[in-house]
């Protein structure tokens, strides 16, 4: 059972990294003629994930949240998350799709930088 289990997991971020990996392509594609915004390109890829994932909570119950407080978290951090996305799509009409996936592709480092500097936390990287 676990066996099946792990290629289920490995068939769904083979799917899932296919989709990361094209998205800036499908984009730059979609806005080739100016036609269509980097924001509405962001808004149905989120409207269309925010169903997929409804659509198999349906089938697979995964609990409700406890706290309050998690609720809150979630609900920001898809704020946050849309905006990054809308922001990803923005500069894909402003710079090369090269430039915008490579910055896309920098976010941990800048988000270590940020822990050091400003949170002060130290990391024990081996």
């Amino acid at each position: 059972m676990k066996g099946n289990r792990s290629i289920n997991i490995s068939i769904i971020l083979f799917f899932a990294m296919l989709a990361v990996s094209t998205s800036p392509i499908a984009a730059k594609l979609l806005n080739q003629n100016q036609q269509i915004d980097g924001t509405i390109i962001a808004f149905w890829r989120m409207f269309s994930a925010a169903a997929i994932l409804w659509a198999f909570s349906l089938i697979n119950n995964q609990g409700s949240f406890k706290d309050k407080k998690n609720l809150n978290r979630s609900i920001i951090s898809g704020f946050f998350l849309g905006i990054h996305f809308a922001l990803f799509f923005i500069a894909l009409d402003l710079t090369k799709m090269a430039n915008a996936a490579f910055l896309g592709t920098l976010t941990p480092v800048f988000t270590l930088i940020f822990e050091i500097s400003f949170l002060k936390r130290k990391f024990n990287c081996w």
